[in-house]
């Protein structure tokens, strides 16, 4: 006989560690679909955009990332809301706690998570 229980945790993601998803993301998780990531004007104060060290920083400032599709003129806008709805899909569909992901992901991981956040499913393979 099997027995099944659900576990609900919560965990806080700080700046850093959503800098570091979206960083893998854009470095080698989601290139083979996204062909380039740019801040989107007016998405974040002067003062914010002004202290981001990396395109992947602007997510946690609170600015939006429009991220142009490699072989169409697609685009979509991944802000701070959409990749942290995005990592609890992940952590829902794999059964990963939010804790434990932070140290265990890698670019596929972070490919799957950011097309959660954008589409509420895998689009891209």
């Amino acid at each position: 006989m099997e027995y099944e229980i659900k576990v609900i945790t919560s965990h806080k993601f700080c700046d850093e560690d959503l800098n570091d998803l979206v960083s893998t993301a854009l470095e080698g998780g989601i290139n083979y679909w996204c062909g380039e990531a740019k801040v989107k004007e007016g998405s974040m104060s002067e003062k914010d955009y002004d202290e981001i060290q990396f395109t992947s920083d602007a997510v946690s400032k609170g600015g939006t990332l429009i991220l142009f599709d490699a072989e169409s003129d697609d685009t979509w806008e991944l802000d701070r809301d959409k990749l942290l709805k995005g990592i609890e899909m992940y952590c829902e569909k794999h059964n990963v706690a939010p804790s434990d992901l932070m140290d265990m992901y890698d670019a596929n991981d972070a490919d799957t998570i950011v097309q959660y956040a954008l589409f509420n499913e895998l689009i891209f393979s």
